[in-house]
């Protein structure tokens, strides 16, 4: 979910049982998928 936010593909809001993302594994997705040319 966190990864189609940052996309631009879904919105952020979450329900239960899901939980926000810890900022550090955020920002290791978003470098991930600026290695693989989707961001």
């Amino acid at each position: 979910k966190t990864a189609m936010n940052l996309l631009g593909r879904l919105n952020a809001e979450l329900r239960l049982p899901l939980c926000a993302m810890e900022e550090r594994n955020r920002e290791r997705l978003r470098d991930v998928l600026k290695d693989y040319g989707l961001l």
